[in-house]
């Protein structure tokens, strides 16, 4: 892979070394102020004119306060550009510089230990820079590159040196179980300081060509196991992370144990939606198609402050209520609508799947291991007012608890048209 546009490959003590500075777009503020006082001197020239010839001195010389006013803008963007350089020395390691004479440097191994996140404003966005980070799974060490040109060029390059510096030697099953361990297990503390979260910095993923994904085709829809810790739901397209957040992924299966919060830390980090209340569709508890569209999350979804990383997606969230009923058909609290199961199926089948039939628990055992052997209460991204929130509990497919509570949670994404396809699916069964 070519290096990131606008970097510089320079050659020093027999290192190479690719150095990228802020870009000059990030100082778009100081255009601005730059900009506005031009106009105010354009408008206002005769004033400063009158000055210079007030104190005896050629009216030529009425541009020094433009030059005065523009002196310490023009500073400030040099200043931060060439005082801040961000390195990639031998494509092993990622530095930060900053200053000139008495120079703060930090220096992080590129491996998969580290986890590169990306930060940008709407302005950023639309300029086409930001801040890549870099963190361990500690969550208390980080770098910054503040304000780059093509962030998601510079955060694919350094993707792609993670894979190759993080080639096994020996045996695959050898270099696993060398990093099996090492991954500091993610905290409440860490994702409330740092805004960022993960299931273990070093989850050594297979490439796209080992995956081996298998579909269960069932009456409530077909699901893939994409055999990297997360499972799909076709018609949906939900993607979920297979485990409640706190256990960690060891190349094939999570271990650790959940982290259990109250419903408001929940939505605060991870995402909030509209709130459903009781009187929605005319029933009491969480049930009906009603209900389902009012928790949607195309219904109303505020984003949560803490990102987080797995499967090489950073757009995980928690669901709403209507969203985890689609984990899988254990949770269908639904399945007596017309429009969510199978028509040919009669009343009493879609309640058995409903209703924790065999069939179903062996989906959601298969699909979903490391929950359904320790099942946690699950808070959704769904609201009710005074006090309470929906949760999955165990015991009821979605009901109403008290947002005080301590629950785990399990988070989703909505898959899309950009996201990598996987290229073998092999459908395992057809459970009917």
């Amino acid at each position: 892979m070519t290096r990131p546009k606008g970097s510089k490959e320079l050659h020093r003590n027999g290192k190479t070394v690719i150095r990228l500075h802020p870009a000059w777009r990030s100082s778009w503020r100081a255009a601005l102020a730059g900009t506005a006082v031009f106009a105010v001197w354009t408008v206002e020239k005769e004033v400063f004119d009158s000055i210079a010839k007030a104190v005896g001195l050629p009216v030529e010389l009425s541009a020094l306060g433009l030059a005065i006013g523009l002196a310490p803008i023009v500073f400030a963007v040099l200043y931060k550009h060439y005082t801040h350089s961000y390195e990639i020395v031998d494509g092993r390691k990622v530095r930060s510089n900053v200053g000139f004479i008495a120079r703060e440097s930090r220096t992080f191994d590129i491996s998969s230990r580290i986890q590169v996140d990306l930060s940008q404003s709407v302005a950023a966005r639309f300029l086409n820079f930001g801040t890549v980070i870099f963190w361990t799974g500690d969550d208390t060490s980080r770098l910054e590159w503040t304000d780059i040109a093509n962030p998601e060029t510079v955060i694919e390059f350094i993707d792609s040196l993670k894979h190759s510096t993080d080639a096994p030697s020996g045996s695959q099953q050898a270099g696993t179980d060398a990093l099996r361990g090492q991954s500091a297990a993610p905290t409440l503390r860490g994702a409330e300081k740092t805004k960022m979260t993960h299931f273990g910095s070093n989850p050594l993923f297979k490439s796209l060509q080992e995956l081996e994904a298998k579909r269960f085709t069932t009456p409530f829809g077909r699901y893939i196991d994409n055999n990297e810790g997360t499972v799909t739901h076709e018609e949906s397209g939900l993607m979920w992370i297979r485990a409640p957040w706190g256990l960690m992924w060891n190349n094939g299966t999570f271990d650790g144990e959940p982290i259990e919060l109250p419903w408001e830390k929940a939505v605060s980090l991870f995402g909030r939606g509209e709130p459903v209340s009781y009187p929605v569709g005319g029933t009491f508890a969480y049930f009906g198609h009603g209900k389902r569209l009012a928790s949607a999350y195309e219904n109303g979804f505020k984003l949560g402050r803490c990102r987080v990383n797995f499967a090489g997606y950073r757009d995980w969230r928690l669901p709403t209520a209507g969203e985890i009923d689609r984990m899988t058909p254990y949770f269908h609290s639904n399945s007596l609508d017309g429009e969510n199961g199978d028509p040919q199926l009669s009343g009493d089948e879609r309640r058995a799947w409903a209703w924790r039939g065999k069939e179903n628990s062996r989906l959601t055992n298969r699909l979903y291991p490391e929950f359904s052997r320790n099942m946690r209460p699950l808070w959704t991204a769904t609201g009710l007012g005074n006090g309470l929130a929906w949760a999955f509990d165990g015991s009821f497919p979605v009901g109403d608890q008290e947002a005080k509570a301590s629950m785990a949670v399990m988070f989703v994404r909505k898959t899309s048209s950009s996201d990598v396809a996987i290229p073998n699916i092999a459908d395992e069964e057809v459970i009917s």
